[in-house]
């Protein structure tokens, strides 16, 4: 539903494109800019749009028809996204698109803060006397983790270099991986 900029949503709009907000993105001063020099006239539109944890590594596109002209409009998604973070799109007719990115994590991912944690289940027998053990990554790619010899129910280790990208490094983050015990 398209509506006439409220303070509120003007104040997100702010948040969303302020250049101080968003350091490493080069067009934020211009998109500020914009923003303030056309707050009158525009129309914004709000929506959320969930990917993959891939998706969010890697970066992706979406389609979308613009409501005002019934344009197919192709959404550029950054790799490095963040859950629950919003982008914002302009369109050829003057409106904003107000995205919010919401990552669809596999039932054994979830997020700790900023970070991704995987579970994963294991015998005692196997925490006890280590293993090998292959897995899908949060990329879709397969990974391996070497599980010590006599490893503590529910203890954590990183794998650096898995996770999530990181638009201020320019690398992808840490894998923290968790191992659960289970009686077999």
């Amino acid at each position: 539903m398209a509506n006439t900029v409220a303070r509120s949503t003007y104040l997100n709009l702010v948040k969303a494109t302020h250049p101080d907000l968003h350091p490493n993105d080069p067009q934020a001063e211009e998109k500020f800019k914009e923003l303030q020099e056309n707050k009158e006239k525009i129309t914004y539109y709000k929506t959320t749009v969930p990917i993959s944890l891939a998706e969010a590594i890697s970066g992706c596109q979406r389609y979308y028809i613009d409501p005002e002209s019934d344009q197919n409009l192709v959404l550029d998604i950054p790799k490095g996204i963040k859950h629950n973070q919003t982008i914002i799109f302009k369109t050829e007719c003057n409106a904003l698109i107000s995205i919010k990115i919401i990552i669809e994590l596999p039932n054994n991912y979830r997020f700790s803060g900023n970070d991704l944690l995987l579970t994963i289940s294991l015998s005692y027998i196997s925490l006890y006397f280590g293993t090998t053990y292959a897995f899908f990554g949060p990329d879709n790619k397969k990974s391996k983790i070497v599980v010590p010899k006599k490893t503590k129910n529910g203890a954590i280790y990183k794998l650096p270099s898995n996770g999530l990208w990181n638009t201020l490094t320019k690398q992808r983050d840490a894998l923290y991986v968790r191992f659960i015990g289970k009686i077999i």
